[in-house]
């Protein structure tokens, strides 16, 4: 519950944290809790090694026990918030996030693709929760909020806690900001409702 000390340090976000908590309730009642497999709990793109044809996965102290979805959502949110950090790349790493997300969630029988969005959702707001303890994070954190309001979009149209909020405000957005770029459009939508 880290959000809403971010909201107090960064007032202009509190209706975005509002919404993001909002959403991360649902995400998390969301998951199907009937899974658990082995799992390395801290799965992002520093943790592999590559070598040549071979790659390595490295850094198993946190492996565990859990939802099998973790580690895909943990991997594809430190896509989408390394696109925020680096902006010149960021059309790549959005491409290849959904592509992984499309191929994992079809390549293990035990993993649905909901489950998969739903762990990067609460990953991409765990790592606001960090960006804002560091030294950019004042810079950076805004723009983390708003990937997260962006990648969240398409389910807020469905959620009933979500219709009497205002979704048309994005203060942060920078001209020819790359966030999000599949859901621009559901957002240009959006704002006539």
């Amino acid at each position: 519950n880290q959000l809403p000390v971010v909201a107090v340090r960064q007032p202009l976000l509190t209706g975005s944290i509002d919404r993001i908590l909002k959403h991360c309730q649902f995400a998390a009642e969301s998951i199907n809790a009937d899974q658990c497999s082995g799992h390395h709990r801290d799965f992002h793109p520093d943790q592999i090694l590559v070598d040549g044809p071979r790659l390595w996965l490295v850094d198993f102290d946190l492996y565990c026990c859990g939802h099998p979805a973790i580690d895909a959502g943990n991997f594809c949110g430190h896509l989408y918030e390394s696109a925020v950090r680096n902006p010149s790349v960021a059309a790549e790493l959005h491409r290849f996030a959904s592509v992984f997300q499309q191929h994992i969630s079809s390549g293990i029988s035990a993993l649905s693709r909901d489950d998969v969005v739903h762990c990067t959702a609460l990953t991409i707001a765990r790592l606001i929760c960090l960006s804002d303890r560091a030294a950019d994070g004042e810079s950076l954190t805004p723009h983390i909020v708003h990937l997260m309001e962006q990648f969240c979009r398409p389910f807020w149209r469905s959620e009933p806690a979500f219709h009497q909020l205002d979704h048309t405000a994005f203060p942060f957005q920078k001209s020819g900001d790359p966030i999000a770029p599949t859901h621009q459009a559901e957002h240009q939508n959006d704002t006539t409702r």
